[in-house]
């Protein structure tokens, strides 16, 4: 094999979407062809109801809520991993008949860890987790995590949402909230992935704003490997377009023979 032979593979993959909340990234993500979403934040409420160039693309998904319907008695996590075990049985024998799998969001996927674990170490979901309950929490995030690298042939997109903070000194910090340790930090998660991209929305004049994603990373986190694409208005060129940056093409029909 030549390196040019690796770019005609079109190998699907693995890819995390960070940012602050109302920056558009269930809106991109759900635009993705023949795809299952499995959605922990209610965030298909929001964008089902987007009305935009990419809104026929958007009805076309299919998608399962897993937000905790009694959050005191915590089930989505394994209900969860259930659902993630079979599909990655599926993959391996081929028989899946999705082409890309989504999580929205890893944040979301974090609270039910949280609930989940505070439910059965203290059968109370609602303590605030101490120091013993860390590594069963990171534990979980293991299992979970496991399924995704395991998928076989198929796009994963994983969102997580990024919250402001300040440090002692009042500078403005961007976290993930869904790190649960610093294994699973700012600094640490992208090791698990092939690309990363920062969502924003930025003022474009006139009262409008766009929204963006953003592969090329001055901060300098790494991941496997890295497009480094720079700056695209993902609300005009759509999950297609920002694929394509990275060389990767959804395929028009499922992939599932």
């Amino acid at each position: 094999m030549k390196p040019a032979d690796i770019l005609k593979l079109n190998k699907p993959p693995i890819i995390l979407i960070f940012g602050d909340a109302g920056t558009g990234k269930t809106a991109l993500v759900s635009q993705a062809k023949n795809s299952y979403l499995m959605d922990f934040d209610n965030g298909m409420l929001t964008a089902a109801n987007l009305k935009d160039k990419f809104y026929d693309l958007r009805q076309k998904i299919e998608f399962d809520i897993f937000v905790e319907p009694n959050p005191r008695k915590p089930i989505m996590y394994h209900k969860s991993l259930q659902t993630l075990s079979q599909i990655s049985t599926k993959c391996q024998l081929n028989t899946w008949e999705y082409d890309s799998l989504i999580i929205d969001s890893m944040t979301g996927v974090a609270k039910t860890i949280m609930l989940t674990t505070m439910f059965e170490a203290e059968g109370d979901s609602t303590q605030k987790p101490e120091r013993n309950h860390w590594g069963g929490m990171v534990s979980y995030m293991e299992a979970f995590m496991s399924y995704l690298r395991l998928l076989k042939n198929k796009l994963v997109i994983i969102t997580a949402h990024t919250n402001s903070d300040e440090n002692d000194k009042g500078q403005l910090l961007k976290t993930f909230p869904s790190s649960i340790t610093k294994n699973y930090g700012l600094k640490s998660l992208p090791w698990m992935v092939d690309e990363l991209w920062q969502a924003s929305i930025r003022p474009e004049g006139a009262g409008t704003f766009g929204f963006y994603v953003d592969g090329s990373h001055k901060d300098k986190l790494i991941t496997r490997t890295r497009s480094n694409f720079g700056l695209v208005r993902h609300d005009i060129i759509g999950l297609e377009g920002v694929l394509e940056k990275v060389g990767y093409r959804m395929s028009e029909e499922s992939t599932v023979k």
